[in-house]
């Protein structure tokens, strides 16, 4: 249906935006990749098992959709963001308003809205 399509079009654009953003990994010194690798890492895993199995999938678990979970992805898109803001290509660094931030945003709003769909049991 048009919930699983869409569930696999965000795990496609998940897929897609992290490994874009590899571009900064250049950019951000040895502790700056470091750490852009292993937030990349987690959002990956925190969001693909609400996006599979809101696509229905399955593999979600009950811990990827509670509140905590849900705010904790938040904070990881927070860490994110600060961590690309620490590149010192002014190239890179002026996509991030414009093009980043709102991908990320968008990104959090869909995993919430089919984490809390879940949750209710919904499609």
């Amino acid at each position: 249906g048009a919930a699983s399509g869409a569930a696999l079009d965000w795990r496609l654009a998940l897929h897609c935006l992290c490994q874009t953003l590899h571009v900064f990994h250049h950019a951000l010194g040895s502790d700056g990749a470091a750490q852009l690798q292993a937030v990349l890492r987690t959002l990956e895993q925190s969001c693909g098992p609400v996006l599979s199995s809101a696509g229905g999938g399955g593999g979600g678990g009950s811990a990827s959709l509670t509140p905590e979970a849900r705010g904790a992805l938040g904070s990881l898109l927070g860490a994110l963001y600060s961590t690309l803001e620490r590149c010192d290509e002014a190239p890179l660094r002026s996509c991030l308003e414009t093009l980043v931030k709102p991908c990320l945003l968008a990104l959090h709003g869909a995993v919430d809205a089919m984490a809390a769909a879940l949750q209710a049991g919904g499609p």
